[in-house]
């Protein structure tokens, strides 16, 4: 079972939703990350499967990122620091983020999707 945090009514959310349940995953009711965010362990799952590169895991379009000016201060962060900073800003994550408790991902690209989640995106 995948659990799927985002914004029930955003449309990339649905989509992908409706995507992994077209090729046979379970998944959760959608989490509101404005309510509930994935742990911290969860966080660090997800950095390890997209590749160990912070901003993956970023929502950089969103409002709150560039507010506190996190594009100028990510790069100088601890992992840690990352992931306790996400674990209380659930804005600041990248969505839909998906995850089984050994793997996760983030946002909607198809190609990180199917490598993380090993189903073929031509399907």
């Amino acid at each position: 079972m995948i659990k799927i945090y985002g914004i029930d009514h955003c449309s990339s959310t649905q989509k992908i939703a409706k995507l992994m349940k077209e090729h046979g995953f379970e998944l959760t009711d959608i989490k509101d990350i404005h309510q509930e965010t994935p742990s911290v362990k969860e966080l660090r799952i997800a950095f390890h499967s997209m590749g160990e590169q912070p901003r993956k895991l970023l929502n950089t379009s969103g409002q709150l990122y560039r507010s506190i000016g996190l594009k100028d201060k990510v790069d100088q962060m601890t992992a840690d620091e990352l992931f306790d900073l996400l674990h209380r800003e659930g804005m600041l994550i990248k969505r839909p983020f998906l995850t089984d408790g050994k793997q996760a991902s983030t946002g909607t690209s198809l190609k990180d999707l199917s490598r993380i989640w090993e189903f073929d995106q031509k399907k």
